[in-house]
């Protein structure tokens, strides 16, 4: 019962990403989908440290102007 009440109070776009992520478990199997979901989410952490780390770069440039 408790699992009705949680998938109705998730949005359409979270309930259409489990039933992705599960098509791509039961095809691969769990550890290539684990995977695939850490390399996508690191790819994602990496460019935002990029971004930061390209933000500082030109705060010190301009300060040590």
């Amino acid at each position: 019962m408790w699992r009705f009440y949680a998938v109705t109070q998730l949005k359409a776009r979270e309930v259409a990403a489990m039933s992705d992520f599960t098509n791509i478990v039961t095809s691969v199997g769990f550890p290539i989908a684990m995977c695939l979901w850490f390399m996508l989410r690191t790819e994602k952490v990496i460019k935002e440290n990029t971004k930061a780390t390209n933000d500082l770069c030109k705060r010190i440039r301009g300060i040590t102007k």
